[in-house]
């Protein structure tokens, strides 16, 4: 990275021309960067690029996979090593990173705890290297996003995404030569959320197996479907393969962080948070389980409509003023929220029929093929 910065002048005389502004490190919740850390990068990004005279390069640490995010103002996104060694030679265990700032395993609330020193010393000895060429500002999430989360209209400056264009094409074939070929219909995306705390479904998970019936009923709409799993995670649930093969409406799309380790900057390559982007793009609609992370559609600048279950007791999180002024008004976003966190398992698949189906007719006067025969 510092070697290619040479390069942006003449004769490699960088000295007194270059400074840095290094954002991190993220290693929080998924929704918590999108929503507000993010916005608040932007902001400081605005902030320190006002000198006309010196080239100002953004640098971004954080965690694998969400370069995406980071875009339309990151120069280097540097990720986080999931493993350390101290001097030593001894492992040094990082958290899990999405839960660093979110709800324990054991469910008690650690909003903000503080960033792991091997993460924070991580950070540190990028700012040096940095400052071996420049003048560096530092910028770290801190304790005031655990204030933000509840504003209506926090400061931040929002920008709209699209796909990386690697997975967009990926997913484009896929979806032209795959799934349309065998029949050519609406296609609706699923991100059915599972999530487990030790070793039991958490209590905004639904069933599996209620999962699984929702998705074969879908068929009575007359759509093919697009399940989207992450290899090698719990995070949404992957159906049994016969059932894939028994049901021709049912599709399922298995991703993975295409991003060799080590890596410096790995801003241009294949992520899983890309191909998901890809997908919400490119099929009609999407349906989710109860996550945060939903909001991700928001800022999808070709949004599509959402059909989303979500707990009773969290849903006011997802309607904020600032999230209705970026999807005018919540716009084709509808919440099935009947139940509350620890009544999710069991929701009976007729009442999530029930409402999409009603949701369908008063938004989109679209009807079940049961009801047009």
């Amino acid at each position: 990275m510092l070697e290619e910065i040479k390069s942006l002048f003449k004769d490699g005389d960088y000295k007194g021309k270059v400074e840095f502004l290094v954002l991190g490190p993220w290693c929080g919740e998924f929704s918590y960067e999108t929503n507000w850390w993010i916005p608040e990068c932007r902001l400081q990004v605005d902030k320190y690029s006002s000198d006309d005279d010196m080239k100002m390069v953004v640098v971004v640490v954080g965690e694998l996979g969400s370069q995406p995010l980071y875009r339309d103002f990151c120069d280097y996104y540097i990720p986080i090593p999931h493993n350390f060694g101290d001097e030593h030679g001894k492992e040094i265990k990082i958290p899990e990173m999405r839960d660093t700032w979110a709800r324990r395993s054991d469910n008690k609330n650690v909003m903000m705890a503080e960033i792991p020193k091997p993460i924070q010393d991580f950070y540190n000895h990028i700012c040096n290297k940095c400052g071996e060429y420049g003048e560096v500002y530092k910028y770290s999430p801190s304790e005031y996003i655990k204030d933000k989360r509840y504003m209506e209209r926090p400061a931040g400056i929002i920008e709209y995404y699209t796909p990386p264009l690697k997975e967009l094409n990926i997913v484009k074939d896929m979806i032209q030569n795959y799934i349309h070929k065998k029949e050519r219909k609406p296609l609706i995306s699923i991100f059915a959320k599972q999530r487990y705390r030790q070793g039991e479904l958490d209590f905004e998970s639904w069933s599996p197996k209620l999962w699984e019936e929702f998705m074969i009923r879908l068929d009575e709409f007359g759509v093919n479907i697009l399940n989207f799993v992450i290899e090698g995670s719990a995070g949404f649930l992957e159906l049994d393969e016969e059932v894939v093969k028994k049901y021709p409406h049912i599709n399922q799309m298995i991703v993975k962080n295409d991003v060799p380790a080590p890596l410096i900057d790995c801003m241009a390559e294949k992520t899983i948070l890309g191909y998901q982007m890809a997908v919400l793009e490119l099929t009609d609609m999407s349906i989710w389980g109860s996550t945060g992370a939903c909001t991700l559609n928001y800022f999808m600048k070709y949004r599509k409509p959402m059909f989303v279950q979500h707990n009773k007791n969290d849903v006011w999180r997802q309607q904020f003023e600032w999230m209705r002024d970026i999807t005018q008004d919540l716009h084709q976003i509808h919440f099935f929220d009947k139940y509350k966190r620890n009544e999710m398992e069991n929701i009976p698949v007729d009442e999530m029929i029930d409402e999409f189906k009603e949701w369908l007719k008063s938004d989109f006067q679209i009807e079940t093929k049961k009801e047009e025969e």
